[in-house]
């Protein structure tokens, strides 16, 4: 038995810590059946495959293709059932059984129309699935977790010195339909080359709230959350093997603790709060090891900027011209604007 699991909210910074032995038995307890592995994937899969499948309708008229199907999962749908003029008592199952729908019939018309000829294109998509990292995969069995580790989707953390990897994570805290509006960046500049053979990078991470203000003002509580638009989350910055942090700080003050995790160097927030229209800015120096082979590359939370960005004006087509105090409410989702 397989468990799929939705990524929707943020990737796990360490995958096979998460599924390992010690972790599967909350899955089997559930349908007392073994659990021979874990996979995770994103909406945007469907997409992908809808490149083979083609378009299909859902039982309310929704359309999904090839270019819109991410849209329409993570926006379109959630704003049709979900704002404050349409939310009743039946939109959740309404929502849910859509959602079943629309994987029911994009697996049958994929396993329908399977050909041999077409795996070249079945293998494009699991190859950008994983270099998205918008597949991953843990297996029970060792020689299937060692495969699945080799071909780059087991989610595991890079103990690779001659390889580094810097790790960029952020995890939605708040139940919402908030990751849609978050936008993340990492910038890393160019190495300066260290008399001891090791290298420094200056990196910039960047996470944005670009939510409008007209989507907070027409969202119910489902798609904006507890806290009204705003996103809360834990991000954690985790250093190449054997290399280091030096000289983090944030643009807005915000605290950044810095641990050990399984022999890496981690930089980490207690929980963050992103504001309607307001970016984070964490700067912060990396070097790292001697050893290393290759330039600095960085693994990090998958988001939906590209599918927002390509689906039209959704979310982000005006700007906060105005203060926002989270701390001024008057009722529903109205706030003070100062």
């Amino acid at each position: 038995m397989f468990i799929l699991l939705d990524e929707e909210d943020g990737i796990e910074e360490d995958y096979t810590e998460d599924y390992s032995e010690d972790n599967w038995y909350f899955f089997e307890g559930r349908d007392v059946e073994y659990v021979d592995g874990v996979i995770s994937l994103t909406p945007a899969i469907i997409q992908m495959l809808l490149r083979d499948v083609g378009e299909i309708t859902l039982d309310d008229g929704t359309v999904l293709n090839s270019e819109n199907a991410t849209k329409v999962l993570q926006y379109d749908l959630y704003h049709k059932y979900f704002d404050v003029d349409t939310m009743t008592d039946q939109s959740n199952s309404k929502a849910d059984s859509l959602f079943a729908e629309t994987a029911k019939i994009v697996m049958k018309e994929f396993v329908s129309s399977f050909e041999i000829s077409k795996f070249a294109d079945y293998y494009e998509i699991f190859k950008e699935g994983i270099e998205k990292n918008i597949i991953l995969m843990w297996m029970r069995d060792e020689a299937e977790e060692k495969i699945i580790d080799e071909a780059g989707c087991s989610g595991q953390l890079n103990h690779d010195p001659k390889n580094p990897e810097l790790g960029v994570y952020f995890s939605l805290a708040d139940p919402s339909k908030m990751g849609w509006y978050l936008d993340m960046t990492t910038d890393i500049g160019e190495p300066k080359s260290n008399s001891d053979g090791t290298s420094t990078y200056d990196v910039t991470v960047t996470l944005s709230n670009v939510i409008s203000q007209k989507d907070v003002i027409n969202s119910a509580w489902y798609i904006t959350g507890s806290y009204g638009g705003s996103i809360m989350g834990f991000i954690h910055i985790f250093a190449p093997s054997e290399g280091h942090f030096e000289e983090w700080d944030t643009n807005n003050g915000m605290y950044l603790y810095d641990s050990i995790y399984h022999d890496l160097e981690v930089i980490f927030t207690q929980g963050v709060i992103i504001e309607p229209g307001e970016d984070i800015e964490i700067t912060f120096q990396v070097t790292t090891d001697r050893r290393a082979e290759a330039p600095l590359k960085v693994r990090q939370t998958p988001t939906l900027t590209e599918y927002r960005n390509s689906g039209g004006a959704t979310g982000a087509e005006d700007d906060w011209d105005v203060n926002y105090n989270e701390n001024e409410w008057n009722d529903g989702n109205d706030w003070d604007l100062q």
